[in-house]
């Protein structure tokens, strides 16, 4: 759903702030730079050479709709594999009520043609006291237990990720799309229209 999260009017609506990336503020953290929506964040999520340059822009669907997508140039100088993120942390209260809900996650994934991806998921993770209770759209690939580098060649898909059982006494939800890449890579992705519900 796209709809926005209202706690009596429409519970089942998106619980993100920001969803459709308007806005453009200044990324952080080491290793990123350029632009990334308000409410959203570019990171590393593993090693410490790769990096990433976030910019904003603009899709139009064949129906006319417009929306913006976050863009995000990485590359990854390092001597293994790394990955970079996406990311929105949401505090759980009072968008659902802990251990009665069922989380379910979708989102826009553009992939430039390009060599050197093993792989793009959404991942959801749960906070519970510093306990993760989390889910994945798809196992994390790795190239060194005999997985295969991803074709090289542009992808655009609407991904969705499983669905996650919350658990009582969680606090925090943290909402990622992972890239990894392979040493040496220069990979071009974009996200839209991020969407996560409970019900």
């Amino acid at each position: 759903p796209f709809a926005a999260f209202h706690l009596s009017e429409n519970p089942s609506g998106n619980m993100f702030a920001n969803p459709m990336l308007v806005g453009s503020q200044a990324a952080a953290g080491a290793g990123m730079s350029g632009n990334v929506a308000p409410s959203w964040a570019i990171g590393r999520y593993g090693g410490s050479s790769i990096t990433a340059v976030g910019s904003l822009s603009a899709k139009t669907l064949p129906s006319g709709l417009t929306y913006n997508m976050q863009q995000v140039v990485m590359n990854n100088p390092g001597a293994g594999q790394e990955l970079v993120a996406i990311r929105q942390y949401l505090t759980v209260a009072p968008l659902y009520t802990p251990g009665t809900a069922t989380l379910f996650s979708e989102c826009d994934i553009e992939i430039d043609a390009a060599s050197g991806l093993i792989g793009a998921f959404i991942e959801m993770n749960e906070d519970n006291a510093g306990t993760l209770n989390q889910a994945r759209s798809i196992a994390v690939q790795d190239t060194s237990t005999g997985c295969p580098l991803l074709p090289a060649i542009a992808m655009d898909m609407r991904h969705r990720s499983h669905p996650i059982a919350s658990v009582a006494g969680a606090i925090n939800l943290q909402w990622q799309v992972v890239f990894r890449l392979e040493p040496g890579a220069t990979i071009t992705a974009r996200i839209g229209r991020p969407s996560v519900w409970a019900q």
